[in-house]
């Protein structure tokens, strides 16, 4: 399938401009994104495993949970250890293999959950990023948004996102 907005040829200049437009527009991202989540006691990294803890159907293991979210194990074991001292998960041992725990979120776990996800919906809802960026809001996924505003920046749009 060929793409119907073709990516224009770049000079080097060009190139490290959008690297250095996309590195500037993430920074934004990333802080607008922590200033959503600090009030409720998260991070960006304790929100992604609280939420894939919330939305899995059955208890998780650290294995499957840290290659959910593509992140080291260790990694993920020190947040959900900073989650549990927070009482938003808590751990219980496998029944079918001792040596593993088990992770879930508690009800205060799920509520905070829910109340940090709507100061996230919140932050969507005063930007403009979904409607200066998608054809339709049905087409915008998590796939399809960062292509988009990539598009946009080797078209020329000069623009950045407001992410106040």
């Amino acid at each position: 399938m060929t793409d119907p907005h073709p990516l224009p040829l770049l000079t080097p200049m060009q190139l490290l401009d959008i690297n250095t437009r996309l590195g500037l527009e993430h920074r934004k991202l990333s802080k607008a994104i922590d200033s959503a989540l600090r009030p409720h006691g998260l991070t960006h990294a304790k929100f992604e495993i609280l939420n894939a803890l919330v939305s899995a159907t059955t208890p998780m293991t650290l294995l499957p949970l840290a290659a959910q979210l593509q992140r080291h194990w260790t990694t993920t074991s020190s947040t959900v250890d900073r989650l549990e001292a927070q009482g938003l998960t808590i751990r219980h041992t496998n029944p079918d293999n001792r040596r593993q725990s088990l992770l879930e979120p508690t009800a205060a776990g799920r509520s905070t959950h829910c109340a940090a996800q709507q100061s996230l919906h919140t932050l969507i809802e005063s930007t403009q990023l979904v409607r200066s960026h998608c054809d339709a809001p049905t087409e915008c996924t998590a796939t399809s948004l960062p292509t988009s505003i990539t598009r946009g920046l080797f078209n020329g749009c000069s623009g950045s996102i407001d992410f106040a």
